[in-house]
């Protein structure tokens, strides 16, 4: 049952309500933790959120109203000012073509461009789109000479959905198209050359149609595998998967024929996001029909990189959390993989009237983590006091975790962000300190760390208090002591995404 707790008074806006009992909002960005982007009193909503390297917060959006519809991207300073250094005061419209432009992520580039796609709408014909920036927000020229690409005009009714950039810096781009009839959409998944020219050694001439079902098929959500492999999936009344080889042919040896129908009982499923886990198996997330009720549940659903359901992932490999209780919709939008293999999620939830920003963490092994938020296991927000939608998690370098979407403001609807401080993703200590240990010990050349969460770093430190080594693990949390004499020491172990430090002691001896 979730507990009410005022917490904070947002000037201007309204105020935020967290109905949980530790979780707190940022005050160090905008008002109290919050951000509200009103563009022209036009209905705005965000299509996608990623924060850049230095910290600085790009948001992907929609304006619109009853004439008009274009594509908004927005930078933010650190605290959740407006970066007035990018584009045009903060912001980039869509109005760089002759067209309405629609916007769907954003992808950032290693040399600090940015990739957004959509679709432009030509007279009464959409067609898929990519646009470049420069890291200033002035359209990439280099980028099929103006910035933009527009899908070739033989796919009627075309959207790009999702970017995926590949490590040789190629484009793949992911989306649907009418079928040969004009009745339904179809896959439509494109490569391109970092220069925006198709690349021919893709499908047939650098693109793939592919007819999932006998009705629509629109991906919602799309990623790479690091053997290179593109992972997609939508729904049709199951989760979906779809699995591409590099050469955009069907791989045959995930579900049938390429295509994994994650059938997990009598229920309607609706997928919004995708993640890998290192193992290679599979997380979708969404919502789920209460089988009972009229109502939606957050769902997950975990697959073997065969396609097949995992029965060991929650119960018999699905996931489903009822937030607001049996009479009202929640929903899953967002899914990350923490560093100790953990599950958040980022959603809504509809509490009575009006639907909230919920954020939901997760066991490994898919069952709620009852050491989240103080046990609740979940956070959930009320911002402007009418119906807040969820639709992006982003997890800063220093642990504090973005939420972004839009929220109604009585008369239109805004894009909104809260941050939350790095605490909410800490751990009580006595549970991190039973929870954290190094082995073996003693050791000879090399010990390896055990704890819930990745390791940042580790400082030796000699009996009378002098720093001897600071080492930094390997990703399977190992370290080389080789170089270090025998003898008694202590060792503080930094965990990431929390503040604290565990402190053990190490002996080593050849």
């Amino acid at each position: 049952m979730k507990k009410y707790i005022f917490f904070c008074l947002v000037p201007v806006y309204s105020f935020c309500n967290i109905y949980s009992q530790t979780a707190t909002l940022d005050n160090t960005f905008g008002s109290g933790g919050l951000v509200i982007t009103n563009i022209n009193d036009r209905n705005d909503g965000e299509a996608d959120l990623k924060v850049q390297p230095d910290g600085k917060i790009l948001q992907l959006g929609y304006s619109y109203d009853s004439l008009t519809f274009k594509m908004i991207l927005i930078r933010y300073n650190i605290d959740g000012s407006i970066d007035t250094t990018f584009g045009n005061q903060g912001f980039v419209d869509g109005y760089i073509i002759d067209s309405t432009m629609s916007a769907n992520s954003l992808v950032l580039q290693n040399d600090g461009k940015i990739l957004v796609t959509g679709a432009a709408k030509f007279n009464t014909t959409y067609q898929a789109a990519i646009m470049r920036f420069n890291a200033d927000g002035s359209p990439d020229n280099s980028f099929d000479s103006d910035g933009i690409k527009i899908f070739p005009a033989g796919l009627a009714n075309s959207e790009f959905l999702f970017l995926l950039i590949q490590p040789d810096d190629k484009i793949v781009a992911v989306g649907d198209a009418d079928d040969s009839l004009g009745t339904y959409q179809d896959y439509a998944i494109a490569r391109f050359h970092p220069d925006g020219m198709l690349d021919s050694t893709f499908g047939i001439n650098g693109m793939v149609k592919t007819m999932i079902s006998a009705y629509s098929d629109i991906p919602h959500d799309a990623i790479l595998q690091n053997d290179g492999k593109i992972v997609t999936v939508s729904y049709n009344i199951n989760f979906i998967v779809v699995r591409y080889n590099n050469d955009g042919t069907l791989d045959n040896s995930f579900g049938v024929n390429g295509i994994a129908d994650l059938a997990v009982g009598f229920y309607n499923c609706f997928a919004y996001d995708l993640e890998i886990k290192s193992n290679g198996q599979i997380l979708v997330c969404g919502t789920i029909d209460d089988p009972f009720t009229s109502s939606t549940d957050v769902g997950i659903v975990q697959c073997n990189t065969d396609g097949s359901v995992d029965p060991g992932f929650g119960s018999a490999g699905l996931v489903t959390t009822d937030v607001a209780g049996s009479l009202f919709n929640d929903g899953g939008m967002d899914l990350s993989i923490l560093g100790d293999g953990k599950l958040l999620v980022g959603g809504y939830s509809s509490y009575g009237t009006y639907k909230d920003f919920v954020l939901i963490r997760y066991t490994a092994d898919g069952w709620l983590d009852n050491s989240f938020n103080a046990g609740d296991g979940m956070v959930v927000t009320e911002i402007l006091g009418y119906d807040d939608y969820c639709r992006s998690v982003e997890i800063q370098a220093d642990g504090k975790v973005l939420m972004g979407g839009s929220s109604y403001n009585g008369s239109n609807y805004d894009m909104s962000m809260i941050r939350f401080t790095s605490d909410l993703l800490s751990t009580d200590p006595s549970i991190l300190a039973d929870q954290t240990n190094l082995y073996p010990n003693p050791a000879t050349r090399e010990i390896t760390i055990e704890a819930p969460y990745k390791v940042e770093k580790v400082e030796i430190f000699n009996l009378q208090g002098q720093l001897v080594s600071i080492k930094n693990p390997d990703q399977n949390n190992q370290i080389d002591i080789s170089e270090i004499s025998n003898g008694h020491y202590l060792t503080r172990i930094y965990l990431e995404h929390t503040n604290e430090i565990q402190i053990k002691k190490l002996i080593i001896n050849r």
